[in-house]
């Protein structure tokens, strides 16, 4: 949807990054749309061709990061630098689209099991202590959090468990300021 988005609005831009094992989010993508033909029939043809090229390299170079796995999963620290990226020079909007099992592990606690899950208080001061999602640091951010269960994983998780997970996340995006948060 991301791509079919930024084929039909000339200059939109997506930068598309993966969590890695090592380092900061890895990079996979940063492309500019080129401009649309004016008839929609050739319009429509551009936007098709856009969107299967650009979503095969992005699956190519996404697969070899999910087979790998990880054994921590820091999201908060990897969605809180993507935020803080500097914008594309002239962006009119900005959209974060986060597609995650929302399970982070890392010194922000265990989200996996019901029993491990921090209470969304302890969640705020723990990334505070961290700056992590500061007061303004996605100011003006559309966030939609797309819920994905990666292939091989198992969850102990309950339709409450997930509520909550969500309430978590929700509270961190409201303090940085995002203009939207929409699960999906």
């Amino acid at each position: 949807a991301a791509l079919e988005h930024s084929a039909r609005a000339p200059g939109s831009r997506v930068r598309a990054f993966a969590l890695a094992e090592d380092g900061p989010p890895v990079a996979l993508l940063d492309e500019t749309s080129p401009a649309l033909p004016r008839r929609s029939r050739t319009r429509d043809r551009h936007v098709d061709r856009f969107v299967a090229e650009h979503r095969a390299r992005l699956l190519e170079r996404y697969t070899p990061l999910i087979d790998a796995g990880l054994r921590r999963s820091e999201i908060a620290d990897a969605v809180d630098r993507v935020g803080r990226l500097d914008p594309v020079a002239g962006a009119d909007d900005i959209e974060l689209i986060i597609v995650s099992d929302l399970r982070e592990s890392s010194a922000l606690g265990r989200w996996n099991r019901r029993a491990t899950l921090p209470t969304t208080r302890q969640v705020l001061r723990r990334t505070s202590v961290r700056r992590l999602f500061e007061p303004a640091s996605l100011v003006g951010i559309r966030v939609f959090v797309l819920h994905a269960l990666l292939p091989g994983r198992r969850l102990d998780s309950s339709a409450a468990h997930e509520a909550r997970l969500r309430e978590r996340w929700e509270s961190l995006f409201q303090r940085a300021g995002a203009a939207d948060v929409i699960f999906g």
